[in-house]
Order: C-alpha cells, then sequence, then structure tokens
C-alpha cells in the first residue's frame, strides 16, 4: 500500500522510468519498465492528508508536491493499472456520473447546481433533496462535521447555501430502486 503519505517517510528514488521507495509500515516498492506490474488506485493519500492545511502555506506546498510525485509515479512509470487515474477521478465526480447515467437513458431524478434558490424552486418545484457536490466532511478546528443528503423546501433558509459551495438539488422523488454500478477496468 503506497501513498503519498507513506513515500513521504523513506527513502524514495524516481529516475529513468524506475520508482523505488522504502515506506516504513509497508514492503519495499520497486517499479521498473523491466519489470511490469498490475496495481488498483484506492486514494492519492489518506482521508486526514489536508486536515488542517492552510492554503498556500509551507504545508501546503509541501503536501502538493509529495502527490504531484505520486502521480507521476502513477501516470509513467510500468504499471497497468486496474482502473487508470483519470478515468477513475471522472468517474468519482458525481456531475460526471449523472450526465453518464443521462446518456444511457437509466432514470435519474431532475438536477439542477446553482447559487440562487429560486432557480432551483423553478427548476424543481417546492419539494428538493441537497447533496454535496464536494466532500461530505469536514473539520472545523478539531470538530469534526458531516453534509447529510437533506430533504428542504425550496423555500427553506437552507437554501442560502447554495452561494456558498455548489450542491447538486435534485427533484425530491420516492424511489421504488436505488442503482449502483461497480466497475473494474473496463466491465
Amino acid at each position: 500500500v503506497v501513498n503519498a503519505e507513506s513515500i513521504s517517510s523513506g527513502p524514495f528514488r524516481l529516475h529513468g522510468g524506475a520508482f523505488e521507495c522504502e515506506p516504513p509500515s509497508s514492503s519495499p516498492l520497486r517499479l521498473s519498465p523491466e519489470r511490469p506490474v498490475r496495481g488498483w488506485i484506492r486514494r492519492l493519500a489518506p482521508p486526514d492528508w489536508h486536515r488542517g492545511l492552510v492554503l498556500e502555506s509551507h504545508a501546503a506546498a509541501v503536501k502538493t508536491a509529495w502527490q504531484s510525485l505520486l502521480v507521476a509515479v502513477i501516470r509513467t512509470c510500468a504499471v497497468t493499472w486496474l482502473t487508470e487515474i483519470d478515468p477513475l477521478v471522472a468517474a468519482e465526480n458525481k456531475l460526471v456520473q449523472l450526465a453518464a447515467a443521462e446518456r444511457l437513458g437509466i432514470a435519474t431524478p431532475e438536477t439542477i447546481v446553482t447559487s440562487e434558490p429560486q432557480a432551483v424552486l423553478q427548476a424543481l418545484g417546492d419539494k428538493v433533496v441537497l447533496k454535496p457536490l464536494g466532500p461530505g466532511h469536514y473539520y472545523d478546528g478539531d470538530a469534526p462535521f458531516v453534509i447529510y443528503t437533506k430533504a428542504v423546501a425550496a423555500n427553506d433558509p437552507e437554501m442560502s447555501a447554495l452561494s456558498t459551495a455548489p450542491f447538486l438539488a435534485q427533484k425530491r422523488l420516492q424511489a421504488s430502486q436505488h442503482l449502483r454500478v461497480v466497475t473494474v477496468g473496463d466491465r
């Protein structure tokens, strides 16, 4: 298991298409064009990797550099990935998932992303569901918070949050089925 945190904690070398690192918490990793391997990308860094970072701070620059190194290894070393990084990042985006479902003719709730509560009311009516478009959790100091999917009325005071961060607003439906799609490679 290698991620930005683990490669930052031991000796490493990227040279001539080969990458070696010896993270203290896992086995040494050696990638080279002569020994191609297969891999699976779970996440680039642990969930709390950026916790407490101040944008444009020295610590943020250092952590971004480690992630840049890891992305270079992912893109350039002799690894056949179960799913390549670009399709993986795209597939985890809720708006990209919605567009794919619509292209395939899969029934989806009518959706709008807007900063204007009045636009939600006009597009979807009064009964809507708000879903976070970005992460569903954050920290304020040491206190963790979760942003839950929530049913609201279009005139609810919580709709003012639309101007602070993008949210998915969907027409509230009574679902008869839920669909989850798991992909492995191109299957």
